[in-house]
């Protein structure tokens, strides 16, 4: 199987990376539990140096991509949890001289990063979930 390259975001403050998990099929082919998108976030730890060992993960599946193309301009925060631990995605409209832009919020429990995106990073994001839909299940 191959895999796709990952998309990546780099900033300042923290980078986001995003890699299509392929769903899991059994000996006969059949998909026995569906894929996703896993997005992970690290905050920098100087010039171009991230912090992925302390990164927060979130994977994003199918009804999360429902989720977020009910309103894309301004989707609802995601949630998830799961064995006591607490998730939830945000993406955010910037506003005034930042409109155009997002601010992507990843919240584990009591930790928070935030990666700023441009109206075109979020632009391909969106294309990259809207593509992803039929290989998470397993229809590509």
């Amino acid at each position: 199987m191959s895999y796709p390259a990952p998309y990546c975001i780099y900033k300042k403050s923290a980078a986001a990376q995003f890699n299509l998990i392929p769903p899991k099929r059994n000996d006969k082919g059949r998909v026995e539990r569906e894929g996703a998108v896993m997005l992970e976030v690290a905050n920098s730890k100087g010039d171009k140096v991230y912090d992925w060992s302390n990164k927060l993960n979130f994977a994003i599946q199918i009804n999360d991509i429902i989720m977020l193309f009910n309103n894309v301009e301004n989707p609802e925060r995601l949630f998830h949890n799961n064995e006591g631990t607490t998730k939830t995605l945000e993406f955010k409209q910037g506003e005034g001289k930042f409109a155009g832009t997002y601010m992507m919020t990843l919240k584990v429990n009591d930790t928070k990063i935030t990666v700023p995106l441009s109206g075109g990073e979020y632009t391909v994001l969106t294309l990259l979930l809207k593509s992803s839909i039929e290989k998470v299940l397993g229809w590509s």
